[in-house]
């Protein structure tokens, strides 16, 4: 019971990571009113070269992602040092957090259909993997699985707080 409060928290982080990565991602994609992607309504605004602002944004990209995913690992290795969680278990929860980061690059050119699939699926398989690591996955809110918090951008639900989605997204 003791490396489910270590292991939940860790996992949650992991969902956090996996959001934070997707909206990072997602900014260029961003439209204005007009249709516009974020990145040319920048420079347009500003006068600047459009390839110059892209690569502005996938060198911040890049950097959040190196620096979340360091501050993950560090976490787990604490959990580790403090013998709240093996190093099993966080090699476990690492190898898990890498494969929700493939599966989401590949959701991002995906149809709102599509990712709905992927929600369904991704359902089933999270609960399969918490079952075998003897984790409560109506615990595990924060990656789009059990009783999430809904709230604006928490996918969809009927706002009772059991949303269901990955996140801002959700239709």
């Amino acid at each position: 019971m003791h490396s489910k409060k270590i292991i939940l928290p860790a996992l949650a982080l992991a969902g956090l990571l996996a959001v934070g990565s997707f909206s990072a991602t997602t900014v260029q994609a961003m439209e204005n009113e007009r249709g516009l992607p974020l990145i040319q309504r920048i420079a347009d605004r500003f006068g600047l070269n459009e390839s110059e602002v892209e690569e502005v944004f996938s060198q911040y990209r890049v950097e959040h992602q190196l620096a979340m995913q360091s501050r993950f690992e560090e976490h787990l290795a604490t959990q580790v040092e403090d013998g709240s969680l093996t190093q099993e278990q966080a090699d476990a929860i690492i190898q898990k957090h890498e494969e929700m980061q493939a599966d989401h690059e590949a959701l991002l050119s995906a149809s709102p259909e599509e990712r709905d699939a992927y929600r369904d699926a991704h359902r089933s398989e999270m609960e399969a993997w918490a079952s075998e690591q003897g984790i409560d996955i109506s615990l595990v809110g924060p990656m789009g699985l059990g009783e999430g918090k809904g709230g604006p951008g928490a996918g969809r639900g009927d706002g009772s707080g059991a949303g269901r989605g990955m996140g801002m997204h959700g239709n």
